[in-house]
């Protein structure tokens, strides 16, 4: 006798045939009448012996199918109209598994429930549900073709990141890749970013492939790279105190979000900035601090405007005095240094052409010509 306890399931191979009523049919040499190579699922019931013929399989558990968990099926067979013997801890049909399913197809249950298996109807596993904190992210994958959990279309092959906080079960044809963990910015840290591919993001800003940017916390306080980025590296803060100055190269440009490739760019003290991806930087060097009786000459190598909005012309000279702090140009050099020709520290004149400076000589011995 065979003894099916509750909540336990057995399968009987090669099962005899019944009729309507449920009593067995007999051949003509009155034998048992078996359904040769198939299966017949038996819970639990009064004892009963096995027909000659009969195999019966171990006795299992049925599987309990727990909250934030489903329950993964495979039909090996076609079910024109649909899965009628699938129960629920209610003991009652679900809905969704009266749908017709074709041998090969994939779905899944979830829970909680108590699952009762089905002739033709395999287990492929039982998956659980990934909690997501507020720092992790799914990578995932379509096995094949299938709509995410928002209902988005996906196609085979087709990866994507799901950061939602909370538990996320796995679609039947959802595959994860890895778990995320996202990287923390702060105000002193930055992320050199390259596109791996062309794509565009969720802000609809088109990324060529090979295309380098820079994320910072003020884009947002924790960074997940897309399936289509790749991070290259950290880019510390540069920090510039007051009378420090730096020559940027090639520097980036936020209109047209491009490099001035071949370009340079005086940035001065005091300053926080990162340097964008393709920007390099110069030595930081402090500023030259002029006193009231010191200038220089200063010759422009190429076109720019300085300082002082003024436009300087390739080779233009010009005198630069103090008192103040100087800043050096990529595009000047210096040509020499000019100390006052005469200094009158209480009126603060300060004379450095020789010409004006021989006017004022002749003024002054007029003056005491006169006067003497």
């Amino acid at each position: 006798m065979v003894c099916i306890p509750p909540e336990h399931y057995a399968i009987v191979h090669n099962p005899v045939v019944r009729d309507e009523h449920g009593n067995v049919v007999v051949n003509d040499k009155g034998e048992d009448k078996l359904r040769h190579g198939d299966e017949e699922i038996r819970f639990n019931q009064d004892p009963f012996h096995l027909h000659f013929g009969e195999v019966c399989g171990p006795i299992t558990p049925l599987p309990i199918i727990k909250e934030n968990q489903a329950i993964v099926l495979q039909a090996k067979r076609d079910f024109e109209k649909g899965i009628e013997d699938h129960k629920a801890n209610n003991g009652k049909e679900k809905e969704e598994d009266s749908q017709p399913r074709k041998a090969g197809e994939k779905w899944q249950l979830k829970g909680p429930l108590v699952y009762y298996p089905t002739v033709g109807v395999e287990i492929v596993k039982i998956v659980s549900a990934i909690v997501l904190g507020p720092n992790r992210a799914l990578h995932l994958k379509a096995t094949d073709d299938c709509n995410d959990w928002k209902g988005v279309p996906r196609k085979a092959g087709e990866e994507w990141i799901v950061r939602t906080v909370g538990a996320y079960l796995p679609e039947v044809y959802e595959e994860v890749v890895s778990e995320l963990t996202g990287k923390v910015l702060n105000y002193k840290t930055g992320l050199h970013i390259r596109a791996k591919r062309t794509f565009t993001n969720e802000d609809g800003i088109k990324r060529k492939a090979g295309d380098e940017w820079l994320v910072t916390w003020e884009d947002t306080e924790v960074y997940f790279p897309g399936i289509n980025e790749a991070i290259i590296q950290e880019t510390p803060l540069k920090v510039l105190t007051h009378n420090q100055y730096c020559i940027i190269t090639n520097p980036y440009d936020p209109e047209t979000r491009k490099l001035r490739l071949g370009a340079t760019k005086l940035q001065k003290g005091p300053a926080t900035f990162f340097l964008q991806p393709g920007e390099t930087i110069s030595e930081v060097k402090t500023a030259r601090i002029l006193k009231a009786n010191q200038g220089l000459w200063l010759t422009a190598k190429a076109e720019f405007i300085d300082d002082n909005g003024t436009k300087r012309l390739p080779g233009s000279q010009w005198l630069v005095t103090g008192p103040r702090p100087f800043w050096e140009f990529p595009e000047i050099q210096i040509k020499s240094r000019a100390d006052a020709l005469i200094s009158i520290r209480p009126l603060g004149i300060y004379i450095f052409s020789p010409f004006v400076a021989a006017l004022w000589v002749l003024l002054f011995a007029f003056f005491v010509w006169r006067w003497w």
